[in-house]
């Protein structure tokens, strides 16, 4: 029970609900970017985003800071894989610490962070001055409709019209120094097809030959 003493907003969060993307909004990014074949998702939740990226070929070693039935149980920050060996795919939790994720997932990744956040958080002095000032996103997908982005993952409840916040997809490139691109992205239910997107990404030399795909749905 909370009363009138505030309980951070992070405390929340971790102790009584979690909120997982929906499967079609993972599958929106893996179609607009490829990425290496091994993909780090340190925010897992019930594994609805993992699952997507496995589910086309991907390997990915996927975190949660509490136990929700998929992934290991680590805090984010107590994390020390190998840097340069994972792209990073979240949906990070929108907190005091946001700036530190997005700064930390840079540092670590081989050569994209793709993080769906509120579109809102493009704006702010204080992430201006400590995130997009020296780190800028390449790319930024806005989507053109509300997602599912749903309480406890229970996406039979989720009410689309409730749902008032923006998101988007944005997407770090290691060592990019340019500008950001502003793209519209919209949501989509239809698969991915494994065969089809790793043909591409061999081309950028992420995986070998010998990579066996599942089965195209």
């Amino acid at each position: 029970k909370i009363g009138r003493k505030k309980t951070p907003k992070i405390t929340l969060r971790e102790l009584n609900n979690f909120y997982a993307t929906h499967p079609s909004a993972t599958r929106d990014i893996l179609r607009e970017e490829h990425f290496g074949f091994e993909i780090l998702e340190p925010f897992c939740g019930s594994g609805s985003m993992a699952k997507v990226i496995q589910s086309i070929g991907h390997v990915v070693k996927a975190y949660d800071i509490v136990d929700r039935g998929f992934g290991e149980i680590e805090d984010f920050f107590n994390l020390n894989p190998e840097k340069g060996r994972y792209d990073i795919i979240s949906n990070p939790p929108y907190d005091d610490r946001l700036n530190e994720i997005i700064l930390k997932s840079i540092s670590l990744c081989k050569k994209k962070v793709a993080l769906l956040l509120p579109f809102r958080y493009l704006s702010g002095q204080t992430r201006y001055k400590e995130v997009y000032a020296k780190n800028p996103p390449a790319r930024v997908y806005v989507y053109i409709q509300r997602i599912a982005i749903a309480k406890s993952a229970d996406f039979e409840k989720y009410d689309a019209g409730a749902n008032m916040e923006t998101y988007a997809w944005f997407v770090w490139e290691k060592g990019h120094k340019g500008g950001t691109e502003l793209k519209w992205i919209s949501n989509d239910t239809s698969p991915v097809f494994p065969e089809r997107y790793f043909d591409e990404v061999k081309i950028l030399g992420d995986v070998n030959d010998n990579l066996k795909l599942p089965r195209t749905p």
